[in-house]
């Protein structure tokens, strides 16, 4: 997944979806931005989905998810690598 906040590009991973590990609640869509400290709360996002890295899965416990996100997130830098010029549209909100 990329992520377009004004001029910058960011790259990261994302999961949609209920969270079945913890509460299999209302579905979310959560991104985590590789190499990235700011703060974007609040914040507009353009997000493109670059690829498809798995369906989504039950752990039985923290550590596994852990390895699991770590996984995810090694298959996605390699897929954002494979298309880098791939990139949300973005739009000026004002």
């Amino acid at each position: 997944m990329r992520v377009g906040h004004g001029a910058q590009r960011l790259d990261g991973v994302a999961s949609y979806g209920r969270r079945p590990t913890f509460d299999n609640g209302a579905p979310l869509l959560e991104v985590f931005l590789f190499d990235f400290t700011d703060d974007l709360y609040g914040s507009v996002l353009d997000v493109a989905f670059i690829g498809f890295i798995r369906d989504e899965l039950k752990f039985d416990g923290v550590d596994a998810l852990i390895r699991q996100m770590d996984d995810d997130s090694a298959r996605a830098r390699a897929a954002l690598a494979a298309a880098p010029d791939a990139v949300p549209k973005t739009r000026d909100i004002g």
